[in-house]
């Protein structure tokens, strides 16, 4: 299969033929007959390909290799280049592996891939696009699944009816322009809701997310950009606690990993005491706060004792003054009675006394009217004394 020529319309300038890439010394194929010829034909040197127009179907068989180092933008192949044993390499890996490490279920589950090839939408162009970010999560699929689809199919996983859920790419001094805005656009058409730039320029983090999904928009609604030890708020960069301090510097955050298991064990057995010592603590706490219920109820109830007590003391007080002074009471009450009974009794004794006199009165009067009549008639009587009887 050849390469289609170069469609004189693009933005991009017009490339060599492929018979003045390819000198005696080239290991490819001057006029690439057919399709097979890519295969037998040793691997293309890095970026021999490169401004070379090309058919997607074509781009899609380039050898392993090769086709890991080349992007198609509107049919024409564009020269990554190889990022290998680079710090470029090493973030690329940090965050793949993090990233596989977060433990998801049910929807939430996604799938991690480095340099997964993307379609895009270019624009007006209708030559096709294909973008391989360097960190690509996508909806979960099993592995059975994906090993059932075709080979061709597996070539190229992300297009308009399986999108992307969030892209990465991590600028180098080469592809920095490119990554900040003409992938931006194209990411931002194509429907990816999430855009992530690890700009090692800056040392910083720009996530950019497409709120309202429209694929007509030139570029993304929202830009957050984070830098040092602040967390970036992004899914899966959220769930592994992540900034662009440890993004930037995964040397060093692997080294303070691997100090150890011994490192890991002890901070495992300091948090383990501390939380002994905070559950003693709130145990003393409990028996404490128990304890000063329990005092405050004794001494609650001892105030009501007290007063009961007080109470009862009172009334009996009150009892005893009310008997005492009934006691006085019946005891003026018996005097007086007393006193009226000897005064009734004296009463009656002179009353018995004035009769008797009355009646010794009486019988004098009596006699001495009889001893007067007596006289009258015989003369008086005298005694032998000469008194009068």
């Amino acid at each position: 299969m050849a390469f289609p020529s170069h469609n004189s319309d693009s933005a991009f300038p017009q490339p060599q033929s492929p018979n003045t890439l390819n000198s005696p010394t080239s290991p490819a194929s001057a006029t690439f007959a057919d399709e097979s010829d890519l295969f037998v034909q040793d691997e293309p040197h890095v970026g021999e390909l490169h401004l070379v127009p090309c058919a997607l179907d074509v781009y899609l068989d380039l050898p392993n290799k090769a086709e890991d180092r080349y992007e198609l933008v509107e049919g024409i192949l564009f020269h990554r280049p190889n990022m290998a044993n680079t710090q470029h390499a090493i973030i690329k890996e940090f965050l793949v592996t993090k990233f596989r490490a977060v433990k998801l279920t049910g929807n939430n589950r996604v799938n991690i891939y480095p340099e997964m090839k993307v379609k895009v939408s270019s624009g007006k162009s209708r030559s096709p696009s294909v973008r391989v970010p360097d960190v690509v999560v996508g909806p979960y699929t099993s592995s059975e699944s994906t090993g059932n689809a075709s080979p061709r199919s597996q070539k190229i996983i992300f297009h308009e009816d399986n999108i992307p859920l969030m892209v990465i790419e991590i600028t180098s001094p080469s592809n920095r322009l490119t990554d900040m805005n003409a992938k931006s656009e194209e990411y931002c058409r194509t429907g990816i809701a999430t855009y992530v730039i690890i700009d090692r320029e800056t040392d910083r983090v720009i996530v950019r997310k497409l709120i309202r999904n429209t694929r007509s928009r030139l570029d993304y609604d929202s830009e957050v950009v984070y830098t040092g030890d602040t967390l970036v708020d992004c899914f899966l960069f959220r769930e592994r606690n992540l900034t662009a301090e440890k993004i930037f510097r995964p040397q060093q955050t692997a080294e303070e990993a691997a100090q150890s298991p011994t490192r890991r064990e002890q901070r495992a057995k300091e948090r383990e005491r501390r939380e002994k010592e905070a559950a003693q603590a709130t145990a003393v706490s409990e028996r404490r706060a128990k304890e000063e219920a329990q005092a405050t109820a004794v001494s609650e109830r001892r105030a009501k004792e007290a007063a009961q007590a007080k109470a009862e003391a009172a009334q009996a007080t009150a009892v005893s003054e009310r008997r005492a002074k009934e006691k006085e009471r019946r005891a003026k009450e018996k005097e007086r009675r007393a006193k009226e009974a000897a005064q009734a009794k004296a009463e009656a004794a002179q009353a018995k006394a004035e009769a008797a006199q009355a009646r010794v009165d009486e019988l004098e009067r009596q006699f001495g009217k009889g001893k007067g009549g007596s006289s009258a008639r015989g003369g008086k009587h005298t005694n032998s004394g000469g008194k009068p009887r």
